[in-house]
């Protein structure tokens, strides 16, 4: 069931339509729609439903709605990575470690 605080949080997101939301994040209308109806596992096993609203004909939701569903099921990583350098800063270590194996007569 819906909540007043649904329906004023899509309202103040900007509702569009399931097609619409679908097209900015390249995926099928119908994994909205199934996402709204039967809702996605999450992580830690919760069932996570997409927030929406049912007008006469359509179903509305929001791109934040999606956005926040997706981090839902995604969740996030136990462990954060190391930063991946760039280029120049990857180049700089193999010169470095270059010089110093060639001290050390390698």
């Amino acid at each position: 069931m819906q909540t007043t605080t649904t329906i004023e949080t899509l309202r103040a997101e900007g509702f569009v339509t399931l097609s619409r939301a679908a097209r900015a994040f390249h995926m099928s209308p119908a994994s909205l729609s199934r996402w709204c109806n039967r809702g996605a596992t999450a992580p830690d096993g919760v069932r996570v439903h997409l927030e929406h609203a049912r007008t006469p004909g359509r179903v509305m939701t929001s791109i934040k709605a999606v956005e926040r569903f997706l981090t839902a099921i995604t969740g996030t990583p136990a462990v954060v990575g190391v930063p991946s350098r760039s280029p120049s800063e990857r180049q700089r270590a193999s010169e470095e470690a270059a010089r110093q194996l060639k001290a050390m007569g390698i």
